[in-house]
């Protein structure tokens, strides 16, 4: 690995179009309906609601479902992006609409995907002997 990462995900296209990802040292397998972009709304979605489960844990409601939407739109004009990300969030009827929006905003500071989404990061490409980089 070339980069001192936390995560590590490898994917792989064969010249049938068929996607194989591996996470780690685990393989997954191939995805025959998800689209790289449904991965990046799971990713939100996912971290959104881990985040929400930390918030309740540390205010000792661990066991409080939550259930998290996440919607995408691609931009009209290029490059080829997303550029509007909806994340509907929906508590247990025992969570009280001003502590859900409290759960919401420090569920939002601390969801690194949405954070990383939502902020500029350095975003590099190269190929794999190092010959080129972008």
């Amino acid at each position: 690995m070339s980069l001192d990462a936390d995560w590590f995900v490898e994917t792989s296209i064969d010249h049938q179009g068929k996607f194989n990802l591996a996470i780690g040292d685990a393989v997954i397998g191939s995805p025959e309906i998800a689209s790289p972009v449904d991965y990046l709304l799971v990713a939100v979605g996912t971290c959104f609601a881990k985040s929400c489960a930390v918030i309740l844990a540390a205010q000792n409601e661990p066991e409080n479902p939550v259930s998290v939407e996440v919607f995408g739109r691609k931009a009209d004009t290029g490059p080829n992006r997303i550029d509007r990300i909806l994340v509907e969030v929906t508590f247990e009827d025992t969570i009280k609409p001003d502590r859900a929006d409290r759960i919401l905003r420090n569920a939002k500071r601390i969801c690194t995907v949405s954070n990383s989404l939502s902020d500029a990061m350095t975003f590099e490409v190269k190929l794999g002997n190092g010959t080129t980089q972008l």
